[in-house]
């Protein structure tokens, strides 16, 4: 066995058994936390180098939370997977391994492959599928592409993470079976296709025991059965013990420099709780993995591959690239006779009439940890101006989609001190002394996840002049937990926002609560807002924005402009506030009056072409009232360009869902995501929804799509029931063979035309497929790409 460009597996051994020798007890754990919120520790004394962490999947943040780096945004890993394509998966693993090289991170914290276990999965947008093999098969692909060029991949998270509820405390409690043929599948997978160099171990319990101790789990299934031979990491501040969690098989904490191990683990260690052995493994692999991604001297870097130029999140390739992938994962539920729409009839006489808050900022990715501040962000209406000109688009905004504002943007606030673009940031000690101060583009800053100059202070205070004509009525305030004041000119203000019950203290600054003022702006006025820190990670935001119009007044608007369309598109979806880290939703209904602008534009307009902007289902009580449904994503920064290409048929729709969709909330054999007295229970699920003791047709099952098929070299859509590993039987709606498209989709703008496979203008019943087991023992069976399972 060799790595990288040519160093034996022996030559390896002896490197890192040389570096062992150099180090005592007490430096070995050293190495074993992290030393800050995204990297480790380094020693000259054996030539290592600290290695440095960023979150994914969707893009290569780095290290700052908030206001880093601008930095590609990708298409959600949903909608990547709705292509069902490897090829493509692997291709973003080597595109997020240029974005990691650009920023000299040596580990990439995704994919992402735990289940769509429910649809009220606050974070499902991070991870591929219902289906495990589908989501193993794609992760695997993606692990290949970001580790050939010797960046890792840190498959997440170790395992029965289904939901965001209670995530640090609950106890899934699985079955054997359950555990096998679902939520460890995709992980053996990985482990089988293409070896992770790293795996992030849940904050949950499994059987009562949380994952960062699971022995069984750990030790006895990753490590031995599977003959894996990475590190086993925490997620961020999941390890609650010392000689546990040693023992049960976790390799290092994170983030650091604080934890439960130092001091502790080598008490433990000396006590003989911990057999030094455990903790010279633990190092081996630690070093094992700085040597693959060469950080550690006498061992070459584990590249199969020389990286070539990198490209600019911004540069003309990597944007159509990107733009390219949102567009084949996008699936089109109903319309294939109206969609494309027809370039010829959309004139200045008669434009494209374009309603909603999601056409104007459209949600282009989800919240939390997965989130990145990209170059730019394209709307729907942003990308079909573009393609069709100002005069060929009328865009109305729509009602109000979120409970919380969002942090103001750029280009309306002002630094009071530079007169660029952002606000002023100063921190205070805990005397009151100045503690620092400095400039921010982003009009939000998060304390506790860095190292910069604000840390440890006492008091943050936010400023900014605000831009708009003098006498504008403004919608100003703050976003973050705490105590605050807020003064604009005369005019104080003190108050304190708060989380709701049950919340967690990481939902602050996933999620943040609100509070916001009308103002009427003035001349040399400063916007000043002060927060007094009481959290150990505190996010402090301003708002600044137009006083919002009424919903009902949209809606009115709404319906006259679509009277006098020959075709309105209406865009509707989710925000971060129901898709992101930390909280699930509640219901699958789409937020605020949505429903109601839907049906009131299907109710004026001669026809009504309907825009999903959400990476997990949604219900659609107006279905039957219009005449086509796009669902596009999470389409990341190219989004507006990708979905106006579908649209006008310059791309094709070829995607296919990788999630069923229920009728309502509660149709389905996993729904609750709030743990019974801390407890899941996660049954083997069967396939049909369950609501009031009757079963229900899926609104739209897994594997859907009304007016397109799969492409050549693609995991093949209609082998999805043979491809389950678990559900005795499942929906299966009829699909095209690999490599066909459906006729009835128009292609135009210089597309190849689809072959000819006979109309498929309205798609058939549902059909009843059984599923054969694909599990031989302890190993997986696959299939190869474009077939059925063996």
């Amino acid at each position: 066995m060799s790595q990288g460009n040519g160093a034996s597996a022996s030559a390896i051994d002896d490197v890192i058994a040389r570096a062992l020798r150099e180090l005592d007890l007490d430096e070995k754990v050293e190495l074993l936390t992290g030393a800050a919120a995204f990297s480790l520790h380094g020693t000259e004394a054996i030539g290592l180098r600290p290695m440095i962490f960023s979150d994914g999947p969707t893009g290569v943040r780095g290290s700052e939370f908030v206001g880093g780096k601008k930095v590609a945004l990708f298409p959600n890993a949903t909608l990547l997977a709705q292509a069902w394509d490897e090829a493509a998966a692997e291709r973003v693993g080597e595109m997020l391994a240029g974005e990691g090289r650009a920023q000299d991170v040596d580990v990439v914290l995704g994919p992402t492959v735990n289940l769509h276990r429910s649809p009220l999965g606050g974070r499902l947008f991070e991870a591929y599928a219902e289906d495990p093999l589908l989501s193993g098969r794609l992760a695997a692909a993606y692990i290949r592409g970001i580790q050939r060029y010797g960046i890792g991949a840190c498959v997440k998270h170790y395992v029965a993470n289904e939901s965001e509820t209670q995530r640090r405390t609950v106890n899934a409690r699985v079955s054997e079976a359950a555990l096998r043929e679902l939520y460890l599948l995709p992980f053996e997978i990985c482990v089988a296709d293409a070896h992770p160099w790293t795996i992030m171990a849940a904050y949950n319990n499994v059987n009562d025991v949380p994952a960062t101790e699971q022995d069984e789990l750990n030790n006895g299934v990753l490590k031995s059965e599977w003959a894996w031979d990475g590190l086993l990491m925490s997620d961020w501040g999941a390890t609650k013990t010392a000689a546990p969690a040693a023992n049960g098989g976790l390799d290092l904490v994170m983030p650091g420099p604080r934890g439960p191990w130092g001091d502790q683990l080598v008490a433990a260690a000396r006590s003989g709780a911990v057999a030094e052995a455990t903790i010279d493994d633990h190092l081996v692999r630690l070093l094992r993995l700085a040597g693959r991604v060469g950080a550690l001297d006498g061992i070459p870097a584990a590249r199969s591959a020389e990286m070539g130029p990198l490209a600019p999140a911004d540069s003309p390739a990597m944007r159509l690239s990107l733009r390219n992938l949102a567009s084949a994962g996008m699936v089109l539920l109903k319309g294939q006779d109206l969609l494309p729409l027809q370039d010829s009839l959309i004139t200045d006489d008669s434009p494209l009439v374009l309603i909603g808050r999601h056409a104007l900022e459209t949600s282009l990715q989800g919240g939390g940890s997965a989130s990145v501040r990209p170059p730019h962000q394209i709307s729907i209406a942003d990308g079909l101006t573009e393609a069709l000109g100002e005069d060929r688009v009328r865009a109305l905004d729509g009602v109000v989609v979120r409970s919380n504002p969002t942090a103001a943007a750029p280009e309306s606030i002002i630094d009071p001190q530079t007169g660029r673009p952002g606000m002023r940031i100063t921190s205070f000690d805990g005397s009151g002394a100045e503690q620092a101060s400095s400039n921010s583009e982003v009009a939000e800053f998060v304390l506790g996840l860095s190292s910069g100059p604000h840390e440890g202070a006492s008091v943050l205070e936010l400023s900014a002049e605000l831009v708009a004509p003098p006498g504008t009525p403004m919608l100003v305030g703050v976003r973050g937990v705490g105590e605050w004041t807020l003064s604009y000119g005369d005019e104080t203000y003190a108050f304190a926002t708060t989380l709701l019950p049950g919340d967690s203290a990481e939902v602050g600054f996933m999620v943040p609560p609100s509070w916001t003022h009308v103002v009427e702006v003035a001349p040399g006025r400063i916007l000043v807002a002060r927060l007094a820190i009481s959290e150990r990670i505190s996010l402090a935001g301003l708002v600044v924005q137009s006083v919002p119009t009424s919903d009902e007044q949209l809606i009115t608007e709404a319906a006259l402009a679509a009277r006098d369309a020959a075709t309105a598109v209406v865009v509707v979806g989710l925000t971060a506030e129901q898709e992101t880290e930390a909280v699930d939703k509640n219901t699958l209904a789409l937020p605020g009056r949505q429903d109601d602008l839907v049906r009131a534009v299907a109710e004026a307009a001669q026809h009504t072409v309907v825009v999903i902007n959400s990476a997990t289902p949604v219900l659609m009580p107006w279905l039957d009232q219009v005449d086509a449904v796009l669902w596009a994503g999470l389409p990341g920064q190219e989004g507006g360009h990708a979905i106006a290409d579908v649209l006008l048929g310059k791309a094709e729709p070829t995607g296919r869902l990788v999630t069923t969709f229920p009728v309502a909330d509660g149709d389905g054999p996993a729904w609750n995501v709030t743990p019974r007295t801390a407890h899941w229970i996660m049954p083997r699920a069967r396939a049909s929804a369950i609501a009031g003791g009757t079963e229900r047709m899926p609104s739209r099952p897994s594997g859907l799509a009304a007016g397109s098929g799969g492409a050549s070299g693609t995991i093949a859509p209609q082998s999805r029931c043979a491809a389950m590993t678990a559900w005795r039987w499942r929906w299966c709606s009829p699909t095209l063979p690999t490599g066909l498209r459906a006729k009835s989709f128009r292609s135009t703008g210089g597309l190849r035309e689809p072959p000819q496979c006979g109309s498929w203008a309205t798609p058939s019943p549902m059909r009843w497929c059984p599923a054969r087991r694909v599990r031989s023992g302890s190993r997986v069976t696959r299939a190869p790409s474009g077939s059925g399972t063996k």
